[in-house]
């Protein structure tokens, strides 16, 4: 069975933890009713478009603050409130107004309008928004000063006079005490929200930690008439920190104010799932005949999976939707990982003979990629599309202006979401299985609703299970791989997989800890599976420590190291297992801490009491961060960011930096600083007297020297008609195994590139859509192609089914880069800086990223705003030879050699046997790259060799991307990727030789 493709929404909401402000501006003012002169409890205050707001509070105070150089002059800033006139002033005008008073007037709305009375006509309880919650998709808060920001969704209201008595949202997380929020309604302007339609204020405390939340709507009389925008905006955080966190969906549109009186932002490709109750009118739901269409796009899912959908009942609804519409032209569209050309036919008398022929002769392969549907048949009537919702080669991107009728003949098609899909366009979602043709026309031609509901059930052909260890623990992170096949899971905390296998299917379980076991499946579910340590001494870790005591305290000064009995002037050091659990900012870890240091803000003031007899004026040290000098204040460093902060006071500092010294001297030594050996440059260090020397391998890599026999018979072929002759029929039984397509792909690059890509993209087909292996694989067989396009498809899709590998973050940005996309490579980059995520760790990646975001500075610096970055990373970094390892099994084992020119060498090793705590962090990380740096030590030939592990070269395909880089950095710079085969590999091999 095909797995389901997923989209990710990430809606934060927080300050901007990089910038350089001057000076903070704090406004501290009420705004009052001005009839009554009482408070307005929680009315947005904020500069328009800026993402600088807040709310008042229950007595209608606010504190704003922000940076004097983001605001100009004539810059507005805005007052409104349900039930209020907003008010509008210049930034001029407000410290005006402020000059003598602090208190802002909005007036009330005199609202004359009677309120709509009880209709006795007989109403209906019926729902709009979202079907389901999405377990991929979330959209969530994590600054709790983010006040007035809003996460929204976009519903569609197909009736009039439709009432709302409640909205329901599923809490995935919420570490807070209780959240107080606001709900709002806005109408649909044009795509985006406009007026709120909502009279009064609608306030409601979440108080739960998980589960669904339900406001009441149903006193404050809010009628729909057309579609609208539902938010809950931020009013208020009980308790120390924030992460709160709703189920979204991958269907619709959603919308994010980052903060109160900012401009709405538009998420086209996710929603959030907001349910609605409501009550209509019944004679709303009287039936309304469609418009039969005169013009058809029909998209007919090809992907290899789709051969086994029932293709008889498709044919059979098509001759009886022909047979109603009489005449239309319709222009089939088939598609799997690419789309093909538009093929027009025309339907007469209700018969379409030559399109139903054309479709009983398509033929089943590749891809499933949606990213291509719904463009440029603007002036269509209405899609019709045959697939089974299954994508996993690109994101869909669904069409809502105009209805789109999903059709599917598969037990295991995602009918949830075809369905929400659906209903987004005013269109329906047919389960050719479950729904007659006759009845199926009925609704789509009389605008009835689909009376099924679908959930995510396990599907029947699901093996599940719990892998625990002899002490009855969880093993989590244990690959189970259904043998023969690519089709595998891993074990989450709680020990528990589900694999897609099914009764005789064979489970092998493998985990770098334990000893590796296979079990036959006799049942489908509660298989408990105990595995064996395969390390007796595993959780005996052996803790080395220094030989100085106290007397004999190092004190780094950014990489110069000094005893701190030898300094001759004071120093105080704070490490990183000092620093407060809840520092922020800079300021935070420094506060209180220093002797005569003083801090105010966000980490924009640090002074030196001592260095002045001026109350007012700011006596600022000098900041050496990584041992490089900093003018300003770092503020961009974050605690996560910081390994030790050293400050040496008074004058001792103007030894070695002079006057700018004088006021004291902070050291910051960050992660990425010393983590830096990460980075393995390969010089003279490396090489000692005691190397061996080297003997040359027998073999070089080739790919194609391990071809399977049964494909002899495609490579003999004489023409491309009889090579897909024999491709199609070979799929019949080998259909489910990587090595055919691998080695198919291969051959028929001859012949025809956009098929042999095809072909290649079935890795993805023949396994589930959480098959990291296979995606990864493909992506670096792409890069090879220079197909960095498809290739970014594919590292978002692995992004949103492994948002806690930290490598998926690395892949991401890269490619990014590589699609001339800099700024969004740049802002993930960031990320990884900061190192601050309670998921994901990026300390092992750290020096890769100090790499690619010097190289991507050192190329495109005009195309990113690049000034919150640590201002080493501005350096430009070059060297002879860069080399990039990427492998795409997280227990792959292999030795990396490499030779110098004096026949000596140097081997790195990714094998849990010989390197168990490396090898351990690296695959409890997700850490699947390795960067070499070849230094200009020894001039001449070099060679590049690889031994795979026995286990490795024996288990199911596992991949090594190959990327070598010469003159990195420099103007003439060139690029060379490989894909390398580890399967199969039972002896070492040459992969390159190179000369510096």
């Amino acid at each position: 069975m095909r797995n389901r493709g997923l989209l990710f929404l990430s809606i934060f909401l927080a300050t901007t933890l990089f910038s350089y402000g001057q000076y903070e501006v704090l406004i501290d003012a009420f705004v009052l009713n001005q009839d009554t002169n009482q408070p307005i409890s929680y009315a947005n205050v904020g500069f328009v478009d800026k993402g600088i707001g807040t709310i008042t509070n229950k007595n209608g105070r606010f504190y704003l603050r922000y940076d004097e150089d983001r605001i100009e002059e004539n810059d507005i800033i805005q007052f409104s409130g349900i039930g209020y006139q907003s008010m509008r002033f210049t930034y001029k005008q407000l410290f005006q107004i402020l000059h003598s008073s602090n208190k802002i007037f909005l007036a009330p709305v005199n609202d004359s309008a009677d309120a709509s009375s009880e209709s006795l006509e007989e109403i209906k309880q019926d729902a709009l928004g979202y079907i389901t919650y999405d377990s991929d998709v979330h959209a969530y808060w994590r600054d709790k000063n983010a006040l007035g920001s809003q996460i929204g969704a976009f519903i569609r209201s197909p009736r009039k006079n439709t009432k709302l008595t409640s909205l329901k949202f599923n809490v995935v997380e919420n570490t807070a005490d209780s959240v107080l929020v606001r709900v709002n309604i806005y109408k649909n302007n044009e795509g985006v929200p406009g007026d709120n339609i909502v009279n009064d204020n609608i306030y409601h405390t979440i108080s739960r930690k998980k589960g669904e939340e339900t406001v009441d709507l149903s006193a404050y009389n809010i009628v729909a008439n057309e579609d609208f925008i539902a938010s809950i905006e931020l009013l208020k955080v009980y308790g120390e920190n924030l992460n709160f966190t709703i189920s979204g969906s991958k269907v619709g549109h959603s919308f994010v104010k980052n903060a109160s009186q900012d401009s709405w932002h538009f998420k086209k490709d996710a929603g959030v799932a907001f349910k609605i109750d409501t009550q209509n009118p019944l004679s709303s739901y009287t039936t309304n005949e469609r418009v039969k269409p005169k013009h058809i796009t029909m998209y007919w899912d090809t992907s290899l999976s789709m051969k086994e959908k029932n293709i008889d009942q498709e044919i059979q609804f098509l001759e009886h939707y022909f047979s109603e519409i009489i005449s239309a032209r319709v222009d089939l569209i088939t598609f799997s990982n690419q789309s093909a050309e538009t093929k027009p036919f025309v339907i007469q008398n209700g018969e379409g003979k030559d399109l139903i022929n054309e479709i009983k002769a398509i033929k089943y392969n590749g891809a499933t990629n949606f990213s291509t549907l719904f463009k440029g048949q603007n002036n269509t009537d209405q899609y019709l599309v045959f697939t089974d919702g299954n994508y996993n080669y690109g994101k869909p991107e669904f069409a809502y202006h105009v209805p789109v009728f999903y059709m599917s003949s598969k037990l295991d098609s995602n009918h949830s979401e075809l369905q929400q899909s659906a209903s987004f366009t005013n269109g329906l979602y047919v389960n050719l299985l479950k729904t007659d043709p006759a009845l199926a026309l009925d609704y789509i031609f009389n605008k009835k609703e689909d009376a099924l509901m679908y959930d995510f059930a396990i599907p029947s052909e699901v093996v599940q299970g719990v892998v625990l260890s002899e002490d009855n623990t969880p093993v989590q992170g244990c690959r189970v791989l259904v043998k023969g096949t690519l089709l595998h899971s891993e074990t989450n905390k709680d020990g528990v997989f589900y694999v897609n296998a099914k009764e005789g299917d064979m489970l092998a379980l493998t985990h770098f800890g334990f000893e590796d076991k296979e079990i036959l499946v006799d049942v489908p579910e509660d298989i408990k599976i105990s595995l064996k340590p395969k390390y007796n001494e595993l959780g005996q870790v052996r803790v080395s420590t220094s030989e100085n005591d106290g007397s004999k305290e190092v004190v780094n000064f950014g990489g110069m190291k000094k005893e701190k009995q030898r300094l001759g002037y004071a120093a105080y050091t704070v490490t990183k297992d000092r620093f407060l659990p809840s520092a922020i900012f800079l300021t935070d870890i420094i506060r209180s801490r220093f002797p005569s240091i003083n801090t105010r803000g966000n980490g924009n003031v640090i002074c030196n009491t001592r260095s002045t007899s001026f109350r007012r004026s700011c006596a600022t040290p000098l900041f050496v961060v990584d041992g490089v000098p900093i003018r300003d204040i770092p503020m961009y460093l974050l605690p996560s960011m910081i390994e030790s902060i050293t400050y040496v006071p008074g004058f001792s500092g103007t030894i070695q930096y002079g006057p700018s010294a004088r006021n004291g001297v902070f050291y910051i030594n960050t992660v990425l600083f010393v983590n830096n050996k990460a980075m393995q440059n390969i010089g003279h260090d490396n090489f000692t007297e005691t190397a061996k020397n080297y003997s040359h391998p027998k073999l070089t890599y080739n790919f194609d020297n391990k071809r399977p026999k049964y494909l002899d018979a495609l490579f003999n072929s004489n023409t491309y008609r009889e090579a897909l002759d024999q491709y199609f029929d070979l799929i019949q039984y080998h259909g489910k195994k990587a090595a055919f397509f691998i080695h198919s792909f291969e051959y028929f690059k001859k012949w025809n590139d956009n098929f042999s890509r095809e072909v290649l993209s079935n890795l993805i087909e023949i396994s589930n859509s959480k098959d990291y292996e296979a995606l990864r694989a493909l992506a670096f067989r792409l890069e090879e192609l220079g197909d960095q396009k498809s290739a970014l498809l594919v590292y978002e899709n692995i992004f949103e089914i492994r948002p806690s590998y930290a490598q998926s973050y690395l892949d991401l940005a890269r490619t990014y880069k590589e699609n001339k996309r800099y700024q969004d490579a740049f802002e993930i980059y960031k990320i990884m800086l900061q190192n601050k995520d309670n998921n994901v760790d990026f300390t092992p990646l750290l020096s890769q990223v100090k790499s690619q975001i010097q190289h991507l500075l050192n190329n495109h610096r005009v195309q990113v705003s690049y000034t919150d970055v640590p201002t080493q990373l501005l350096v430009v970094k070059s060297a002879p030879v860069r080399i990039v390892f990427d492998w795409n099994d997280p227990e792959a084992e292999f030795v990396l050699q490499f030779v110098n020119p004096k026949m000596n060498y140097y081997e790195w090793s990714n094998q849990s046997q010989e390197y168990k705590a490396s090898f351990k962090e690296d695959v409890s990380h997700k850490t699947l790259s390795k960067e070499f740096i070849i230094e200009k030590s020894f001039e001449g030939q070099w060679v590049v060799n690889l031994n795979v592990n026995r286990k490795t070269a024996k288990s199911s395909p596992s991949f090594l991307k190959y990327t070598i880089y010469t003159n990195y950095g420099l103007p003439n710079e060139t690029k060379e990727i490989k894909f390398i085969k580890l399967y199969d590999q039972k002896e070492k091999v040459t992969l390159d030789k190179f000369s510096i």
